[in-house]
């Protein structure tokens, strides 16, 4: 099962992971350091697009010391999906030592 962690956004709001539960979520753990994620990033929004209006939830999870420069780019390039800031228990809970790292939960709250 997915693990219980709270995920914090931009504004400072916490989110827990099982709210998700009932929708297959796809999660994107990147930075905009990361030169990998930050040419899938399209390819994420594409993702997004294609999928809007379905039961697929997609988020991502940046690992940037600063959050305001991931808000910026995000805005800037107009892809919409909800970002939160890795926290250490995001870290434990999915056995993750760093990025990138892309994780699937299906909609009963199982990675797979």
């Amino acid at each position: 099962m997915s693990p219980e962690v709270k995920l914090v956004d931009e504004a400072g709001h916490e989110v827990e992971l099982s709210s998700y539960r009932g929708h297959p979520l796809p999660i994107d753990l990147w930075a905009t350091w990361c030169g990998l994620r930050m040419g899938e990033l399209p390819l994420l929004n594409r993702s997004r697009k294609a999928t809007a209006g379905t039961d697929l939830q997609i988020i991502a999870i940046d690992q940037d010391s600063e959050q305001g420069v991931v808000a910026t780019l995000l805005k800037r390039r107009e892809y919409d999906w909800q970002d939160f800031h890795l926290n250490p228990s995001v870290t434990k809970g999915l056995s993750t030592s760093g990025i990138p790292l892309f994780v699937v939960i299906d909609a009963k709250g199982k990675i797979v």
